[in-house]
């Protein structure tokens, strides 16, 4: 009955989460071998990603302030 397990892919880190702990935390970590394990610096792909997605966001939320607004 229990023959057929499968074992289970780790989902990970998001990438918004991974460019986080990388640029806010990175310093914190005293030892620099625990740091690369701990908050390994993400691709460039995905920081660029990141950047576009606070850009769009910051972007729509100053579009609807200012039809609020005016």
């Amino acid at each position: 009955m229990l023959n057929n397990l499968n074992v289970l892919k780790s989902p990970g880190i998001r990438p918004i989460k991974q460019v986080e702990l990388y640029t806010k935390w990175w310093t914190l970590i005293p030892d620099v071998n625990d740091r690369e394990e701990t908050c390994p610096r993400p691709s460039d792909e995905i920081i660029e990603s990141v950047k576009k997605q606070k850009n769009s966001k910051a972007a729509a939320k100053a579009a609807a302030k200012k039809r609020k607004i005016g």
